[in-house]
């Protein structure tokens, strides 16, 4: 690829693995491009996985002394998260933000929570997706599954499939070419249903629904997750983002915590504060990207609208949606309804 580049470009795209090939064997072959600007997309990631991709987010150290300008883009960071991440990066004052809390445009979407137990998560979700693709939606329609795991995305695909739905799963196990014929059909609405571990940069502006399964990592990826329903597609109640849930596989989704706050540690980027300042820092940073942010909201122990718990851990204030079930008339009872019809069904359908 690097040979392909010799006589310079307009735009290049790159992965975050291929930047930290470039920093490390091809420094000179960089300052010979002569470029002008760096643009970081999803920068908060730098703190949430970067010890999922080894040493790949190292690359961004030193950015300064490339000599270029820096552009860092995140829908989803707080104040605290960009002064680490410079800090940690070594920018100085050489760079300017887009996105955050400032600038944040509240999705116009209906959160919502649903129960099942472990051994009916999978026909659970397929039963409600029969019941949206039924009678077929025209091509203008499509329902995006986040899953916890890669095993999960394809277990839940086969189902779908069984249930004569098209659906494909997309993970970090496709080839390339599988990735771009998989996105490829899904643009062109040949696929109704996508079940994929991602929850950042995969966008479809034919998706109205998107079902969380079985877990979410921290407030920061489930507003992530419901941006996958892009602003045209948003129309209130009518566009729902559903985390359904079942307790083993939830639980498990929060076992990374300790690791990334021991990984931050490490990595040094709390030095940019001190003392009690650092400690507020680590509790900015676990309210945004780890569980713990999440957890309150969903057991309804915080009190507050799905919505705007959400939101208020990025800094952005937003009104009661007078939609979710804590709105209506609380978690707790929205979950054992939930739970009870559940019961119900299975015991009739046997």
């Amino acid at each position: 690829m690097i040979s392909t580049l010799q006589e310079g470009f307009d735009v290049l795209y790159i992965s975050i693995d291929a930047f930290n090939t470039i920093r490390q064997n091809y420094t000179n072959t960089f300052h010979n491009w002569g470029v002008k600007v760096i643009y970081v997309d999803e920068f908060h990631l730098t703190l949430t996985e970067c010890y999922r991709h080894e040493n790949s987010w190292q690359s961004l150290r030193d950015l300064k002394s490339l000599n270029t300008k820096i552009v860092l883009l995140s829908a989803t960071t707080n104040v605290t998260a960009t002064k680490m991440v410079t800090n940690y990066a070594g920018m100085g004052e050489n760079y300017i933000t887009i996105g955050g809390p400032s600038s944040y445009t509240v999705p116009n979407v209906a959160f919502e929570i649903k129960q099942s137990t472990n051994a009916d998560l999978i026909l659970d979700i397929v039963d409600h997706i029969k019941s949206q693709l039924s009678p077929p939606q025209t091509q203008d329609f499509a329902i995006h599954v986040i899953t916890v795991s890669k095993e999960h995305a394809m277990s839940l695909t086969q189902s779908i499939k069984n249930a004569k739905i098209t659906a494909e799963w997309l993970t970090s196990d496709c080839t390339a070419d599988q990735r771009e014929n998989i996105i490829d059909r899904w643009d062109a609405g040949k696929i109704s249903v996508l079940a994929s571990t991602y929850s950042v940069g995969l966008d479809n502006l034919k998706v109205k629904q998107v079902i969380i399964m079985g877990g979410c990592r921290s407030a920061a990826d489930a507003l992530q997750c419901a941006g996958r329903i892009r602003p045209r597609q948003q129309k209130g109640a009518c566009s729902r983002v559903i985390f359904w849930r079942a307790d083993s596989t939830w639980v498990n989704r929060s076992d990374d915590s300790m690791q990334s706050q021991q990984y931050r540690d490490n990595a040094h980027f709390y030095d940019a504060f001190s003392g009690a300042e650092k400690v507020k820092a680590k509790a900015a940073i676990a309210c945004l990207y780890e569980y713990v942010s999440l957890e309150g909201i969903f057991n309804g122990e915080t009190n507050q609208c799905i919505m705007r718990g959400l939101h208020s851990r990025m800094g952005v204030d937003t009104q009661d949606c007078n939609i979710c079930q804590h709105c209506k008339s609380g978690v707790h009872y929205q979950l054992a309804a939930a739970s009870r019809l559940n019961q119900e069904k299975r015991y009739q359908d046997k």
